[in-house]
């Protein structure tokens, strides 16, 4: 993890913003999204996105979107799953670590 959170999080928000437009270009192709369910999705994460600053704001962010428009269902047990998994390196490192200070 980057030892910057403040630029972790800027990253981490480019990478999802550039999925959520993947996302609502694939749901109007797939025609799970008209065009106005299109306008309020883009507006709902423009809204809301930026003001994001803890893991627990953004899966409540990603629930929200996915619940009012199931075409986001995916990116919501992505990220989901990514950042348990970020917890649980965080948890495993500072086991490690003071397994080894112990020893």
């Amino acid at each position: 993890m980057d030892s910057n959170p403040a630029k972790f999080d800027d990253l981490f928000k480019k990478q999802l913003s550039k999925e959520l437009v993947q996302q609502i270009i694939y749901g109007l192709e797939t025609k799970q999204l008209n065009l106005l369910q299109m306008k309020a999705s883009a507006s709902y994460v423009l809204d809301n996105l930026n003001k994001i600053k803890e893991q627990s704001q953004l899966i409540a962010f990603l629930e929200n979107l996915k619940s009012q428009w199931p075409v986001y269902t995916n990116l919501y047990t992505i990220y989901k799953n990514k950042l348990s998994q970020n917890r649980e390196k965080i948890v495993l490192d500072k086991l490690t670590s003071y397994i080894n200070t112990v020893s």
